[in-house]
């Protein structure tokens, strides 16, 4: 992965992270034309360049491989899978209960709150400090404490340029002096 995009803040960035499937699959180039890749690469590109942990959870890989008929696992350096192991599935239990998972938000699938809980859990349970998503919708599902944020959310604050009236000249006029 390249160095960090100026645009990213580095002193706003996490110590780790783990991304969701959707900014994973923009990171490493999957949907080229979605105007929110920018955000993904140079999210993971900023982490990388920092020295930061950028996670993957298990369930996010399976979730981009699933229907493949020769699935190819994306090698990058910069980010970690990382396993739903016996840990994660307590955080699952405890955390969301199987309420929860049967509301599933905007008529979507039951399949696609599993994983996403699958996803949360990893966070969780591997000490991330943010679960990084552009799903909108699965903030209200998550557990209080589990800080969520876009790609995005981390660029640089631009600087508010204001108006301002000039001041009077103070120049005689004709003197040619400014």
């Amino acid at each position: 992965m390249a160095n960090a995009p100026p645009s990213m803040d580095s002193a706003r960035l996490p110590a780790r992270a783990l991304i969701d499937t959707g900014v994973f699959i923009r990171a490493m180039g999957e949907l080229p034309k979605d105007p929110r890749s920018v955000d993904c690469k140079d999210f993971v590109n900023a982490m990388a360049a920092a020295g930061k942990d950028v996670l993957l959870a298990a369930p996010s890989l399976a979730e981009m491989l699933r229907g493949q008929a020769m699935p190819a696992v994306p090698n990058t350096g910069a980010i970690t899978v990382v396993a739903f192991d016996d840990v994660a599935a307590v955080e699952l239990g405890t955390k969301f209960p199987a309420k929860t998972l049967k509301t599933v938000p905007g008529g979507l699938p039951a399949t696609y709150l599993k994983y996403d809980a699958m996803i949360a859990a990893c966070a969780i349970r591997h000490r991330c400090g943010f679960l990084i998503t552009l799903d909108e919708k699965l903030h209200p599902q998550l557990p209080p404490g589990l800080k969520v944020a876009a790609p995005g959310d981390f660029r640089q604050k631009q600087m508010q340029l204001v108006s301002v009236p000039a001041a009077p000249s103070s120049a005689k006029k004709g003197s040619g002096k400014p």
